[in-house]
């Protein structure tokens, strides 16, 4: 059994490489004199990138594999041209961070695309998602699972997180200036990655207990412009139908899916926990007689349904709902309560002139006490309503 990762700051490497970054910027960049090791069995190589500063209070952390070209380059660009200004190391390595990490023309557009497609704004409390690059750049902390640039025979590398363990000097990167840093983020922090091989990465992070399950949101689509049509696909703005015969993202289009369908119910869940938590607290702090009625959404013919003014009774919505597949296909399969254009949908018949929507912050058992059923689905697998009565993990409120 390996050591266990101990909590530390990434290593500054800048203090090596200061004078060839004043003096070339750019071209410097995966140069002979920035290589910060090399494997001449596999094929790796590591060249040093200035994106040692940390955003410790961060609220979001978005995990790449490793920096590519255009990221290197604009880093490489900000810490010259700070240094020439007579910027401390501190300043330095905050300024190429923030012009570098997730920089060039496709990745941050696409990005803010996909954190505003899952309401990442409501989530950690910002304004726009543009403002994590800019007035609110410290709640935003950008990192790879291989922090510097890894290379394998000549190519950036892109490979699967197995081969990071695999590869000597990926693996010592990856344990030295990414997993060991973790726990120095806030405990309140969301991991969000991009692409499998990260995913990976944080999953094998939270199973070494430095950082919580919860913690990890799961991944966005890669938005580079390599990916081609996959953020579309992601986002539900293109089908398969729409991609040509050659098209790369057509492998990917099963996961993809489930990779948007595991970020919207986590994203849910924790808007939920949220909204649970605030509308706990405002309960448990009023003075008086508590409310009658709690966020719902009355039924149609009904009067509003009651729910106790006291915080230990609170609904908190859909958290902990789910129903075991029984027959068909995939026996055994959980499912959870599906998310339909921001909100769950609950019905009295299979006709979609029944459906009801109801808003994610309200509770559903009063829905499910008169009887509605409730769409529910899984990663890969359609939508379908399901009576209350096979629905585990209630918590009967009248």
């Amino acid at each position: 059994m390996p050591p266990p990762i101990l909590a530390a700051p990434q290593p500054i490497f800048l203090d090596r490489y200061r004078d060839v970054i004043r003096n070339k910027g750019a071209n410097a960049a995966m140069a002979p004199a920035t290589m910060l090791d090399t494997d001449s069995i596999l094929g790796d190589e590591l060249y040093y990138v200035p994106f040692e500063h940390m955003n410790v209070e961060a609220k979001l952390v978005i995990v790449g594999i490793t920096p590519g070209p255009r990221q290197i380059a604009l880093a490489y660009e900000a810490a010259r041209v700070a240094l020439n200004a007579g910027l401390n190391d501190l300043q330095v390595s905050c300024s190429a961070k923030k012009e570098g990490a997730f920089g060039g023309p496709t990745m941050r557009p696409n990005l803010i695309r996909m954190l505003r497609a899952f309401n990442f704004s409501e989530l950690i409390d910002i304004e726009d998602p543009t403002a994590l690059w800019g007035r609110s750049s410290s709640l935003l902390h950008a990192i790879s699972i291989v922090p510097h640039a890894a290379f394998r025979k000549g190519t950036p590398f892109s490979g699967k997180f197995d081969d990071v363990l695999a590869s000597p000097i990926l693996r010592n990167c990856f344990e030295r200036d990414f997993a060991s840093t973790l726990p120095l983020i806030s405990p309140n922090a969301f991991y969000v990655a991009l692409g499998p091989a990260p995913l990976a990465a944080l999953d094998w992070c939270s199973d070494q207990n430095l950082i919580r399950a919860d913690q990890v949101l799961g991944a966005f689509a890669h938005p580079s412009r390599s990916g081609g049509t996959q953020v579309d696909i992601y986002l539900g703005e293109r089908s398969i139908d729409d991609l040509t015969p050659r098209d790369p993202v057509l492998r990917r289009v099963d996961w993809l899916t489930q990779a948007a369908t595991r970020m919207r119910q986590s994203v849910c869940t924790q808007l939920e926990r949220k909204g649970a938590a605030k509308t706990m607290i405002n309960i448990a702090t009023a003075t008086g007689v508590g409310p009658t009625t709690v966020g719902h959404t009355p039924l149609p013919g009904t009067d509003a349904p009651k729910a106790s003014p006291t915080p230990t009774s609170f609904n908190t919505g859909a958290l902990g709902l789910h129903a075991i597949k029984k027959r068909g296909a995939n026996i055994g399969v959980v499912l959870r309560p599906h998310v339909q254009d921001g909100a769950y949908v609950v019905s009295t018949s299979r006709y979609a002139r029944d459906y009801v929507r109801v808003p994610l912050h309200e509770p559903l058992e009063p829905w499910l006490l008169r009887g509605y059923s409730l769409r529910m689905s899984a990663p890969g697998h359609s939508p379908s309503l399901i009576a209350p009565a096979s629905i585990r993990g209630r918590n009967r409120v009248g």
